[in-house]
Formats: structure tokens, C-alpha cells, sequence
């Protein structure tokens, strides 16, 4: 994992930033979306960005007015330091998710597409979860389950993927990220995508299909880690109304699964 996601770092230190699809400016609003925070949320209080890997996360955090520790297990730290180094108020920390080095101190932790790659993401939420000061607040954001035949293709395709070596799964990302503009201009991508994972940028694709772990996960599931650490959700992605049509896609189509819980005052299982 480490290995991975050091090299994914490194290789697309950019991505989010000055990248010709996926710009900062662009980043803000899946920031927004992903994170289920807005921007007042964050102005003068203590951050945790829980797998920041190149720091695109961590700085609309901080341009928000956060004091913001970004963290990340592997060489992606260097990415994000030198991507953050300009702004005062970011702190990049090299650091086990699983095993956070701080105490019960943060307003706001937020862990945008980590937790499903730790090996024990319950047991990932439950350490970040700690680390909240009373009435602080915490967003998940994980893999979803698809179809089954997704999840069957998905399984395949990554037993094969996950030997390879970083390099190999690169050079086959870029070849797969010439397949899916194919079939962008053909209209069809949207209809592959119930059946296998593909992306508009080698870097998404890379990033699905090298990292050693991935699970995949549900509402109920994970609704149930905020109960068990005596959080109150707040919000979720599953409360947007939707339309019988879209409800159907999101059933046959692999999704995302996004909560965010708050630790109220009579919750707090230890002092600050």
C-alpha cells in the first residue's frame, strides 16, 4: 500500500492542482461534495485530513481558514509539502492512519477515498473518530458496492492488477485511459461503467486498480461504525432526493458511500 500510493503520489504529484482535466479550481467543489462541509465550517478550527495524499484536500481546507494537518502513510507526503509549503496554516505529517500520533484535539477530520485501503477500515474510522474534541465532526468517504457482475469483473481484474509492479499497472492505466476516450466519444463509457471501472484521466484509473486493497462498502455498514463510536450522523450522500430512474442506476452502478457524524457533548468518552 505504501508503495502504491508513494508512487501514485509522485508520479501524479500534480493531479488537482495545475493538472489540463482536473484542476485546483475543480478540486474545490469535489472537496465540497466529498467532505459534506462548507466553507464556514472551517474557518479557525483544527483540521485532519486523513490520507491527504498530494495535499489538493488539505489546502481548500486551509484557504477556508483551518489550521490543517494533512497526513499520509508514504512518499506522497513530499508531494504535498512541496504542493502546501506556501501556506502558513498546513502542517504535512507523515503518519499510520490506523495509528494517528495525536490526541483528542481535532474540530474537523475529514478521510476522502482512504479508509477501503487500510485492511481494517472500521477499525481506520474508529482511531480518526478518537481523535475528535467534543462537538467536533468527521466525514468518511468510501467505495460503494456495485452490481453484481461489477463486483465480479471488478474482483477479477484487480487479482490480476494487484501483482503487478506500480510501473506496469501505470503503462496499463494510460492504455485503458486510451479505451475509455474511445468510447467517451462513442457515448458508451457511461454504460461501461456498470460493468468495469474506467476514468477520463490515467490518473483515477491507476488509482483504482494498483492500490493491494480495496473494500467495498454500504450505508448500513458504515451508519453503523458512527453508532457504535456514539457519533450522531449528520449527513449523508444517501438523503439527496432522487428520481425512480436514478435510484435504479445507483443500484446497478458502483457508488460511493459518504457520511459525516458529529460527537455531541454527553458523547465524549474522554476529556480533550
Amino acid at each position: 500500500t505504501t508503495e502504491s500510493f508513494g508512487f501514485e503520489w509522485t508520479e501524479y504529484a500534480r493531479f488537482g492542482w495545475d493538472d489540463p482535466v482536473y484542476d485546483i479550481a475543480h478540486e474545490e467543489q469535489v472537496f465540497l461534495r466529498k467532505s459534506l462541509l462548507q466553507p464556514d465550517e472551517l474557518k479557525g478550527r483544527l483540521v485532519l485530513d486523513a490520507g491527504c495524499g498530494n495535499g489538493r484536500y488539505t489546502y481548500w481546507a486551509a484557504r477556508y481558514g483551518g489550521e490543517v494537518v494533512g497526513m499520509d502513510l508514504g512518499a506522497g507526503v513530499e508531494s504535498a509539502y512541496e504542493n502546501t509549503r506556501s501556506s502558513s496554516n498546513v502542517h504535512i505529517v507523515q503518519g499510520d492512519i490506523l495509528h494517528p500520533p495525536f490526541g483528542q484535539v481535532f474540530d474537523v477530520v475529514f478521510s476522502i477515498g482512504v479508509l477501503m485501503h487500510t485492511g481494517d477500515a472500521r477499525g481506520a474510522f474508529a482511531a480518526l473518530a478518537s481523535k475528535l474534541r467534543t462537538g467536533g465532526t468527521i466525514t468518511v468517504h468510501l467505495y460503494g458496492k456495485g452490481n453484481p457482475v461489477y463486483e465480479r469483473l471488478d474482483a477479477l481484474a484487480r487479482r490480476r492488477t494487484t501483482g503487478m509492479s506500480v510501473q506496469g499497472v501505470s503503462t496499463l492505466a494510460r492504455r485503458l485511459h486510451r479505451a475509455s476516450r474511445f468510447l467517451q466519444r462513442l457515448r458508451l463509457l457511461g454504460l461501461a461503467n456498470y460493468f468495469v471501472r474506467l476514468d477520463d484521466h490515467p490518473h483515477c484509473i491507476f488509482d483504482w486498480y494498483s492500490a493491494p486493497i480495496a473494500t467495498h462498502h454500504t450505508y448500513p455498514e458504515v451508519l453503523e461504525w458512527f453508532r457504535r463510536a456514539g457519533l450522531r450522523v449528520v449527513l449523508t450522500h444517501d438523503q439527496r432526493p432522487v428520481g425512480r430512474g436514478e435510484r435504479l442506476k445507483g443500484r446497478l452502478r458502483a457508488t460511493t458511500v459518504t457520511v459525516r457524524g458529529e460527537l455531541a457533548a454527553q458523547e465524549a468518552s474522554q476529556p480533550a
